[in-house]
């Protein structure tokens, strides 16, 4: 998903990956899903087959672990401030902002070498090379490419000769 907020002097566009369920969504169908598991396990502890109880809870606790930790990827993000003079990308809360200068930098658009693989979009500028929308669907890349085109950063593409 892309969000873009324009200003006289800047360009600001967020990067987010597209997101199907809120956490508290994702909660209600742990609950859900661990009722039925539950609900499994007395009927097999009934039958005389206790031993299922504790894989029961290993089941519940891990499928609630790992939806936890694909529901907290989902909250990832990249910031690009595309200013006059600079290129200001951050990736996430706590990482540092990296500043590439406008006119040295450029987009690199790797398509795949079928239509099934995604394309990579990267911002050079000679000190510096950053992947930027790696959580981004085929749609999201190839509009992010026509964003940062249109604000004047260079595109190069490995296939200068397909069409979108």
């Amino acid at each position: 998903m892309l969000i873009t907020r324009t200003s006289e002097q800047e360009l600001s566009v967020r990067l987010c990956p597209n997101r199907s369920a809120t956490w508290q969504q994702t909660k209600w169908l742990i609950a859900l899903m661990g009722l039925v598991i539950f609900i499994i396990a007395v009927g097999w502890l009934m039958a005389g087959v206790w031993v299922i109880l504790p894989f029961a809870g290993i089941e519940t606790g891990l499928l609630a672990f790992l939806f936890y930790r694909v529901s907290q990827s989902t909250y990832q993000y990249q910031d690009i401030i595309i200013k006059p003079e600079s290129i200001l990308v951050s990736v996430g809360k706590r990482a540092p902002v990296l500043t590439l200068p406008r006119n040295s930098s450029h987009l690199a658009f790797y398509e795949g070498e079928t239509d099934w693989h995604l394309p990579e979009l990267q911002l050079i500028s000679p000190p510096h090379n950053i992947v930027i929308g790696q959580f981004l669907n085929h749609a999201d890349r190839h509009r992010l490419r026509h964003i940062l085109s249109d604000a004047g950063i260079m595109v190069c593409r490995k296939n200068w000769w397909k069409h979108d």
